[in-house]
């Protein structure tokens, strides 16, 4: 049987970490994450690619876009699928962000780890194996899912729920797509949606994001338009409600 054809690529984050006299540091390349899955990978040929080495939290919007051409040429050189490797503190959010940027036609599974390698009970290699079976998997479909702890999720709906924790990462209200048992990939009755495109811009605009809380006065609100955003998400409590003193620093916002 032919092995399929699958890009690794890493961004770094803690699945490729080991400590040293400053704390943990991302210095193992996708190159030393696959090498050390020894005899998994007889079902894959796997090329790597090194994008950028950092901290998830460090990585920046233009991070994602080079992701998103980075996978357009491996596309175009005959990979079948794509694995990326990241940290989990911004694992959602740039997989969600890949979904509408990426033009490809092929599967997309992101995946990393909650503990460094040079910790006891360090998961990457497990996870990377996973998001290889369901690269595989998904091959012919051009879906972009995030694999972490034997689940498959929609990037629409992940969220890391827990800072530590191995099992992390949950779909609430949704669920996940797809199980992993024993390196096979069964599917699940889950919510589903067609894949989100949104065109590329040539400047990110600058979105600010205002949770409002017990006793806010709303003055973060007024400050936003001279620091210089282009637009506010206003993550309310309950159904959305904000304090009353609120709504008129945010009526003057809407009006701009």
């Amino acid at each position: 049987m032919e092995r399929r054809k699958i890009s690794v690529l890493s961004l770094g984050g803690t699945i490729a970490m080991t400590a040293n006299e400053g704390g943990l540091q991302p210095n193992r390349s996708a190159s030393d994450l696959v090498r050390a899955l020894g005899h998994s990978l007889r079902d894959f040929s796997v090329v790597t690619s090194e994008l950028v080495c950092k901290p998830s939290a460090s990585l920046s919007l233009d991070d994602v876009a080079a992701l998103a051409a980075a996978i357009d040429r491996h596309a175009a050189s005959g990979a079948e699928a794509v694995v990326v490797t990241q940290g989990t503190d911004t694992l959602e959010e740039t997989a969600f962000a890949l979904e509408c940027l990426a033009t490809c036609s092929i599967p997309v599974v992101f995946t990393g780890a909650m503990r460094s390698s040079d910790m006891h009970g360090y998961e990457g290699g497990a996870n990377l194996v996973d998001a290889l079976c369901v690269a595989d998997h998904l091959a012919g479909r051009a879906e972009v899912v995030v694999v972490m702890d034997g689940e498959v999720h929609a990037p629409r709906f992940v969220a890391k729920m827990h800072t530590s924790a191995g099992s992390a990462f949950a779909s609430p209200g949704a669920g996940p797509l797809m199980r992993l048992h024993e390196g096979r990939v069964i599917e699940q009755l889950a919510v589903r949606g067609g894949r989100l495109r949104f065109a590329p811009c040539s400047a990110w605009p600058r979105v600010a994001l205002l949770t409002a809380t017990l006793g806010d006065d709303g003055r973060l609100a007024k400050l936003l338009p001279e620091a210089g955003y282009d637009g506010c998400v206003v993550a309310g409590v309950g159904g959305g409600h904000v304090p009353a003193v609120m709504v008129e620093s945010l009526e003057a916002l809407a009006l701009r």
